[in-house]
């Protein structure tokens, strides 16, 4: 079977939202909630540094709304601002100087391999590449700076990418990049995180992630789980847990 992070991730916070998704593939309505507005037009924005780095905040938001048909509101363009500001700032004084030393910059490139048997997919923000080893950086746009939130889906890019450039997954390091912190912290360190993955926690992240996949082709669950991301389900209008707890 096909699958991704995330789409481990969805099966183990909600089976019955994976069976609709993935499953079922039940078309329903699509929320676009401020949050995920939020991360499609900073990722566009950073998308564009490669080949537009002169590409203005206020003309990235006005084409971000004119695609995507939204008025956002003045509040949300300046937290998206920070982020652009960010994004920005990782380049400048991050990823322009690892290309002067001789990495070169991939930026949202997928990967498809297999993996026992399954076909993993995978697309990373950016990656710089140097001689048999790389980084990965990962964008965020949430609050939490708990890494071990993170890990797991590291150690399955570092995998992606060790699997196709033949670098050991020790010469893999891999980044979080967190556009949205608090305002207050603007340098580069501050936003800028290492996630490491150690090569037994590497091992132990694709243990993991088969054990996952067996069970959803063997006994896989199928009930609702109420969890932190509820309110951002496209099918909370038709979840009977949603609707008794009153999640809009």
């Amino acid at each position: 079977m096909d699958f991704s992070y995330s789409r481990l991730s969805t099966y183990r916070r909600c089976a019955q939202q994976y069976n609709w998704h993935y499953v079922q593939k039940i078309e329903s309505e699509k929320f676009k909630k401020i949050n995920t507005l939020r991360g499609l037009m900073l990722h566009e924005f950073a998308e564009d540094q490669e080949l537009n780095p002169d590409l203005s905040f206020v003309t990235a938001i006005q084409n971000f709304e004119l695609n995507n048909d939204s008025r956002l509101p003045r509040e949300e363009k300046e937290k998206m601002k920070l982020g652009a500001d960010r994004i920005k700032k990782l380049f400048e004084e991050y990823i322009k100087p690892k290309q002067d030393k001789g990495y070169q910059l991939f930026v949202e490139q997928e990967f498809v391999l297999d993996f026992h048997g399954h076909q993993y997919i995978a697309k990373l923000d950016v990656i710089l590449l140097k001689r048999g080893s790389a980084i990965i950086i990962d964008y965020k746009t949430g609050q939490s700076t708990k890494m071990e939130y993170y890990k797991e889906q590291m150690a399955l890019y570092k995998m992606a990418l060790s699997e196709s450039y033949t670098i050991p997954d020790e010469d893999i390091s891999t980044y979080i990049c967190f556009l949205l912190l608090p305002e207050g912290n603007r340098t580069l360190k501050s936003f800028l995180k290492e996630a490491k993955v150690s090569h037994k926690e590497y091992i132990g992240y694709q243990t993991q992630a088969l054990a996952t996949l067996t069970e959803i082709e063997t006994t896989p669950k199928t009930m609702a789980c109420l969890n932190r991301m509820c309110g951002y389900c496209e099918y909370r209008k038709m979840c009977d847990l949603a609707i008794i707890c009153n999640i809009k």
